[in-house]
């Protein structure tokens, strides 16, 4: 009885990982394209204006297209905005008002993605902790620069200061 569900759930989602495998396959030569785009660029701009008014001018443009993307992936459907603000009810409202103050995760996705990480977390841990050993070394030199550029710096201006408020 379940089994045919539980197949057709299946092959939708093989279906669906093909279709993403596929879309990424086809837009890695579009990315790499991109990349030397934005080489050519920044030596063109290099050579125009200088390195450092370039580096500014291709900062602002990934920025304007990165505030253009947020922008178009944040906004809603045009067929649901209209069907809320169209017939809004109490319960919607308060089905809202709940949603916001329970954050963005209900209590079933929390739950869905607990179950996720409690069954991922044995088959992932030890591939994670081979990479972590493997890379100690770089590992302990980040953190290492990580101490040293926080770190409170005293040069003997903190006594004199005590001194001279006492």
């Amino acid at each position: 009885m379940f089994s045919a569900i539980l197949r057709r759930a299946q092959i939708t989602v093989d279906q669906t990982i093909g279709h993403v495998v596929n879309r990424a396959i086809v837009s890695v030569p579009f990315l790499v394209a991109f990349g030397f785009a934005t080489a050519a660029l920044a030596f063109r701009l290099n050579r125009e204006f200088g390195p450092e008014t370039s580096n500014l001018m291709l900062a602002g443009g990934f920025l304007a297209i990165g505030v253009l993307t947020a922008t178009v992936v944040n906004l809603k459907p045009r067929h649901q905005a209209d069907a809320e603000t169209a017939s809004p009810s109490a319960a919607a409202d308060d089905t809202a008002q709940d949603q916001q103050a329970r954050g963005p995760l209900s209590q079933t996705d929390k739950d869905l993605l607990v179950a996720a990480l409690t069954s991922a977390a044995p088959i992932a841990l030890p591939g994670l902790l081979r990479i972590l050993l493997k890379n100690l070394p770089l590992l302990a030199v980040i953190l290492t620069a990580i101490f040293v550029m926080t770190r409170q710096i005293d040069d003997g201006t903190a006594g004199t200061e005590q001194q001279q408020a006492g």
